[in-house]
């Protein structure tokens, strides 16, 4: 059987049945060799660990991923929400420009490392026409760090008050390949009064840089 490390994980590229894997490396654990991510973790308890998830897995309580533990979700795997748990995450986070969280609301993941989130994971598409702003609020909520690819994230407010479309927090950097990392306001929206707003009275420490932030003027005519 070929060695894990000598792999693509990047995507869908791994063939082989993971869960020899977990019962054969001491390196990698396989989420699949166990009834559930929740079981999976807890038999890893604090040794130095990659988790993999390359297939659908949900939750059955809330739960910490520690410190220890690095996660890393293929193409093809994600993590699913049940019931009102949530998740955290304190150790690294690996996975490609795809979804890799579903059904969680806004505050319900928390990724506590200096993973570099991605809108991606929370279900953007950046395709320049779906509004892809819950999305991006969640990476914000969930992470310190949230990268942004090239292409156009297509903003609306998903109040639909008049609030701001974002809210921010202390210790926050966002950041994009400029040019080519776009967040813009769609045609027509939903009115709103500013893009970005603090999430408590003061805020320090936020970054936004290599971002272009269109407004879309000639088109908003909320």
């Amino acid at each position: 059987m070929p060695s894990p490390q000598n792999q693509a994980w990047w995507g869908n590229t791994a063939r082989w049945d993971y869960t020899d894997i977990a019962l054969s490396n001491g390196i990698w654990v396989d989420s699949r060799a166990y009834s559930s991510i929740n079981a999976a973790v807890t038999a890893i308890g604090s040794s130095q660990k990659t988790l993999l998830v390359s297939s659908a897995q949900t939750l059955t309580a809330s739960l910490t991923i520690p410190a220890t533990m690095t996660l890393r979700v293929t193409r093809g795997g994600s993590i699913a929400k049940a019931s009102t748990y949530t998740l955290t995450i304190a150790g690294p986070v690996e996975a490609g420009s795809y979804t890799i969280f579903t059904g969680f609301a806004d505050g319900n993941v928390s990724i506590t490392s200096a993973t570099t989130v991605l809108p991606e994971w929370f279900g953007a598409v950046r395709d320049g026409a779906t509004n892809d702003a819950a999305a991006i609020q969640k990476a914000i909520t969930a992470g310190k760090r949230v990268y942004f690819s090239p292409g156009t994230y297509v903003i609306d407010n998903p109040n639909a008050t008049t609030a701001a479309i974002f809210t921010l927090h202390t210790d926050l950097e966002m950041f994009g390949s400029y040019p080519q990392s776009i967040i813009k306001i769609k045609d027509s929206p939903t009115a709103y009064y500013s893009i970005f707003h603090k999430a408590s009275p003061v805020i320090n420490n936020v970054n936004i840089h290599d971002l272009v932030i269109d407004h879309n003027a000639a088109n908003d005519v909320a």
